[in-house]
């Protein structure tokens, strides 16, 4: 700070004006009507129930996903930063395998636009500064991710919650049958 105080003094300027969706803030995800928030996939509102999983690592693919409602009917939304060089899209994927018993079905994937562009690792590259950007080898060779929505049903509650032995056991020896 002492030493470069004019990078100090941009760096708060930036975080005090700069547009939240540039901070890391979803403007697809918006309050709603009784303390939950409202998520859009594909133009359709899901009210979120609970965060069902948060990914912990500071690289990766920042996967959430939250337990969400629409009309009365529970859903998971997986929400995700994908590798563009992947040959397949986990939505893809789960296409592929429509009608599997034991695998979740798809009922809508989109890719997260912001300000009516594709949110992606590279569209908040693009805001900095070109020169500093290309010093530094290694962020170049970083991937680049898509910012991706995947609605699935049927909503279930993980292995970690089951009640008696009996049954965990019974869910083991389904899902081995399965596959």
């Amino acid at each position: 700070m002492h030493a470069d105080p004019d990078t100090f003094v941009r760096l708060m300027a930036g975080l005090m004006f700069a547009d939240l969706s540039f901070l890391g803030y979803d403007p697809t995800i918006i309050p709603g009507p009784g303390g939950h928030q409202i998520i859009t996939v594909d133009n359709k509102e899901y009210e979120i129930m609970e965060m069902i999983f948060m990914a912990d690592s500071i690289r990766g693919r920042g996967t959430v996903c939250w337990r969400v409602r629409r009309d009365g009917i529970e859903y998971v939304i997986k929400d995700l930063w994908a590798d563009i060089s992947r040959g397949h899209t986990e939505a893809e994927i789960l296409e592929r395998a429509e009608g599997i018993e034991g695998v979740s079905q798809i009922v809508a994937e989109e890719i997260v636009q912001v300000d009516g562009e594709n949110d992606s690792t590279a569209r908040v590259r693009d805001i900095i500064d070109r020169e500093n950007y290309y010093k530094a080898g290694w962020l170049r060779e970083l991937e680049v991710r898509m910012h991706r929505r995947i609605v699935m049903t049927p909503f279930a509650v993980g292995l970690t919650h089951f009640s008696t032995k009996k049954e965990l056991i019974s869910v083991l020896i389904d899902a081995i049958k399965v596959f």
